[in-house]
């Protein structure tokens, strides 16, 4: 008897916010997500927070800004599953929608889908002309081993008109990084190309110009010693 007691407490309280909700309008019910939205924003609350974007799309399933703003929120918190398939339903009805378009590209390369990427930055690059979204591009194709269009991209790079004005920050080996012209990272990375290719001789040009414009550059003071060890 306690238990059906006990039972029937709980669905009359799971029952009540659906009664009260009855009593409201939508644009009411849309109002209080909206609060819980902001309250859980200002104290880091991101679970709480996605979870009112998700509730606000239902009730106004037109308004493209909550999918956008969801988009953001799981790419901010590193959810990239999630921000594949948030981004990839969004763009199916918003095709030029660029920031959702370079978020799924980081997300579908942070998750190995490199070909799905590398589309995803090729179609960023021909919209926006944007250095660093060729310089992703020519990343994944080295990763893919699609050396012809590395070269390609490289050269594209290297005529860029923004390439001297641009420095990118890297990850360098035992969890340090390091701040470096973009010129210097384009040269390191076709020296890298070349050694693979076993270019020997090409490589340590490119590991030496980049040098020129980062003297410090730690990978290709790295990968010239690495160099000497695979010509002996």
């Amino acid at each position: 008897m306690k238990v059906v007691y006990f039972s029937l407490i709980l669905f009359l309280f799971s029952l009540a916010p659906r009664l009260q909700a009855q009593n409201m309008t939508v644009k009411q019910m849309a109002q209080i997500e909206r609060t819980v939205f902001k309250q859980a924003l200002k104290i880091s609350d991101f679970s709480t927070a996605i979870h009112a974007l998700h509730v606000l799309s239902q009730l106004e399933p037109n308004n493209a800004a909550l999918k956008d703003s969801l988009c953001m929120l799981y790419f901010s918190q590193n959810a990239y599953e999630q921000t594949v398939l948030m981004g990839r339903d969004i763009l199916e009805k918003s095709p030029d929608n660029l920031q959702v378009m370079e978020m799924t590209a980081v997300a579908e390369q942070a998750l190995g889908l490199l070909k799905e990427s590398l589309a995803r930055y090729e179609n960023l690059y021909q919209k926006t002309g944007n250095i660093f979204h060729l310089y992703e591009k020519t990343v994944i194709e080295f990763n893919l081993k699609r050396y012809g269009e590395v070269g390609q991209s490289l050269e594209a790079m290297l005529k860029h008109p923004k390439l001297d004005q641009e420095a990118i920050t890297l990850n360098v080996g035992q969890n340090q990084s390091q701040e470096v012209p973009l010129k210097a990272t384009v040269y390191n990375l076709r020296g890298v190309m070349n050694m693979e290719l076993k270019n020997y001789d090409q490589a340590k040009l490119d590991f030496e110009e980049s040098l020129k414009h980062a003297a410090a550059f730690v990978l290709p003071l790295n990968n010239l010693k690495k160099l000497e060890e695979l010509k002996k």
